[in-house]
């Protein structure tokens, strides 16, 4: 009974709920919007002219090194490039000299979607980690701020200004003791966490017995994506002239940047409205997961109106770049991208 009741919770109920929809069936619209873009362009991958100073232009498999090198230090976690064959003695060397001390975050140069991304808690973890991944890999401080939000930049390529088109703060999967239930019990009470009690299962085994504390916040998951019980709330009331101002100076380093999207965390939110206190962990480019900036509750033709604005604000973007001499990406160059990208990211699914 209890698995019968999982199953449902899993892919019955779970899927009655707009934000965990599958992209196919909440976007389908929009695929044909793009499909006219293409053809109005005279190029299906018309998108690929958007960001001409990103490597691959910002599609699937490009790295992130460059970019990262471009944003302003203090913006950022103290981050290592270590380069595909690198021994372990020389990673170890490496992060000792940087006076970098455990845990640590580890990620592929071309990582997406969190594919990849691990936490090391000693050497044991990136011996372990170097030896199934022998590729470019970033080494990251870990950031033991738990707020998260992300803000998408975009600004037309004849145009100064730029503009944020949303921010969303995120809320990871997490549950409230109460004192007397179990882990396992509170997971299969809430009304969010049911519906992922998969993941529980398989990433809380030993602890779904254990007494969670009254009022002690248990989070369950860090996984920035939906997929995993991550909740996107619109906060666009934090959109101001001082963030405009800081992410136009941050925004500006970034040679051919026309649009994206920043992952950032956060200690304080009055401390990242000033400025301060904040790490951006990663910058997307045109498949920056507009979803995140939809918010949870916004019924299914609100989410598909915004994917139908940006997506035009893509290929106005483009299409000006293009006009100035930036080609689109064609079709054998895309495949080869691709496949790339398995080669290098594919162990990790």
């Amino acid at each position: 009974m209890t698995g019968m009741k999982s199953f449902f919770n899993r892919y019955i109920l779970k899927y009655t709920q707009r934000e965990f929809l599958p992209t196919w069936i909440s976007l389908f619209p929009v695929f044909f919007y793009i499909s006219y873009l293409a053809i109005k362009a005279k190029s299906p991958l018309f998108f690929s002219a958007t960001n001409p100073g990103i490597p691959l232009w910002g599609l699937t498999g490009d790295s992130k090194t460059p970019v990262l090198k471009q944003l302003p230090k203090e913006f950022i976690p103290h981050t290592l490039y270590i380069s595909a064959g690198t021994s372990v003695t020389e990673i170890i060397k490496h992060i000792e000299f940087a006076n970098m001390e455990y845990p640590l975050i580890i990620k592929p140069d071309i990582w997406e979607g969190g594919i990849g991304v691990e936490k090391l808690d000693n050497d044991a973890d990136l011996i372990k980690y170097i030896h199934n991944y022998d590729e470019d890999v970033l080494i990251q401080e870990y950031i033991e701020w738990t707020n998260e939000l992300t803000l998408l930049y975009y600004r037309f390529p004849h145009k100064s200004n730029w503009h944020i088109s949303f921010i969303s703060t995120k809320e990871f999967l997490a549950v409230t003791g109460d004192g007397e239930s179990t882990l396992e019990e509170l997971v299969r009470s809430g009304k969010r966490t049911k519906l992922f009690e998969h993941i529980f299962k398989r990433e809380h085994a030993d602890e779904r017995n254990t007494i969670i504390p009254a009022w002690e916040e248990y989070l369950l998951q860090f996984k920035w994506n939906n997929h995993h019980g991550t909740a996107f709330v619109n906060s666009n009331h934090l959109i101001t002239p001082d963030v405009q101002m800081i992410f136009d100076h941050i925004a500006d380093e970034i040679e051919g940047f026309y649009y994206g999207r920043f992952d950032i965390k956060y200690q304080d939110i009055n401390e990242f409205i000033q400025g301060k206190s904040f790490k951006i962990l990663d910058v997307n480019w045109v498949w920056a997961g507009l979803h995140q900036g939809t918010g949870r509750d916004y019924p299914i033709w609100r989410v598909r109106s915004i994917w139908f604005n940006h997506w035009n604000i893509i290929y106005k973007i483009a299409k000006i770049n293009h006009d100035n001499w930036v080609p689109y990406t064609t079709i054998k160059e895309f495949r080869a991208i691709i496949k790339n990208f398995k080669e290098k990211i594919g162990k990790f699914k």
